[in-house]
């Protein structure tokens, strides 16, 4: 069962409480994590991902660290492009 817990500090973590189907016994409780319903160890790998375990800096370095991917996507399509332009210009010049 999940219970939404005014208590947790983000809005998206829940309340998981495992209950046994057989005797309804509550075997165990813990937080989750996001719309998959992670558990704990989901939880903190993605909190380590996110933040590095350095607070706001780290999530600054992260999302900077993010940001790279589409740069250097552009980049190499513009050196392809120029490398492109350059031997379509030598081919016909033969």
């Amino acid at each position: 069962m999940l219970f939404n817990d005014p208590a947790l500090e983000n809005s998206s973590y829940r309340q998981a409480v495992f209950v046994d189907p057989g005797s309804l016994e509550i075997t165990g409780e813990l937080v989750q994590h996001g719309s998959s319903r992670a558990l704990p160890l989901r939880t903190w790998i993605s909190e380590s991902h996110r933040q590095l375990w350095l607070g706001e800096f780290g999530r600054i370095y992260s999302e900077v660290a993010a940001s790279w991917p589409g740069i250097l996507a552009l980049a190499g399509a513009w050196v392809w492009w120029v490398r492109w332009r350059v031997g379509k210009g030598s081919a016909t010049g033969s």
